[in-house]
């Protein structure tokens, strides 16, 4: 079997790194950020979407466009600190948006920007924004993502990454116990790789290097789906 070398997931940044953090209804940028891209206290700014990517613009302006979002200095006298904007329009309209303003780690919701032309680009995590029960199921069949199950206590018992209904259908796993199915829908299957990554790395993180149960039984990181998806695409 060939080597193949682990791709890192680097969520942890320093505090003098120019960032745009999510809370609740609002996008933060932080004075490194604010002094980078320039902004100032009479600018507004325009949110550009991109859903299937998870990926957020921001574009400062001094116009009058009427989608413009007025943004204010996080302190009063506005010395040096940063600016922040209530959204609370993006964070209803898109969930994939807001299930990330609502994870519990500040690391999960803080981002390193990067310009294309006159916008500002971060870059969301896939977050498990849709679910479904098991027994009422109604997930699209032709969906794939990542996703993970939860039991009745609300506890992760699996993550995994593939043909979501299908692989829910799995002969090997009808034992098993879960009562819910979180989703995110991940067209590519280089991204389902690396979010799958990304959440079972913060599952060991935030549980002493423990993986969820069944992936546990399942011998390795990725459990299953990885030779699911091998034998699927050969």
């Amino acid at each position: 079997m060939a080597w193949q070398k682990f791709r890192r997931i680097d969520t942890y940044v320093t505090k003098d790194a120019p960032l745009i953090s999510i809370s609740r209804d609002k996008f933060n940028f932080n004075s490194v950020f604010s002094r980078l891209a320039r902004i100032s206290p009479d600018q507004k700014v325009i949110i550009h979407l991109d859903p299937p990517a998870f990926r957020i613009g921001f574009e400062f302006v001094q116009t009058d466009d009427r989608d413009a979002l007025t943004i204010v200095p996080m302190n009063k006298k506005n010395t040096g600190g940063g600016f922040m904007c209530t959204a609370r329009g993006v964070f209803s309209q898109y969930e994939w948006v807001a299930k990330v303003g609502r994870l519990q780690s500040s690391k999960d919701r803080k981002f390193t920007p990067d310009k294309s032309g006159s916008i500002w680009a971060i870059q969301l995590c896939p977050a498990f924004e849709l679910h479904s029960s098991r027994k009422d199921l109604d997930i699209p069949a032709e969906s794939y993502g990542i996703y993970r199950y939860l039991d009745a206590d609300g506890t992760v018992v699996y993550i995994g990454r593939g043909r979501i209904r299908q692989r829910l259908s799995a002969p090997e796993r009808q034992d098993w116990i879960f009562e819910t199915i979180q989703y995110s829908i991940v067209e590519a299957q280089e991204d389902r790789e690396r979010w799958e990554t990304y959440w079972i790395q913060r599952y060991k993180e935030e549980n002493k290097g423990r993986l969820p149960y069944y992936n546990k039984l399942s011998g390795t990181t990725s459990g299953s789906d990885a030779q699911h998806e091998a034998s699927a695409d050969a």
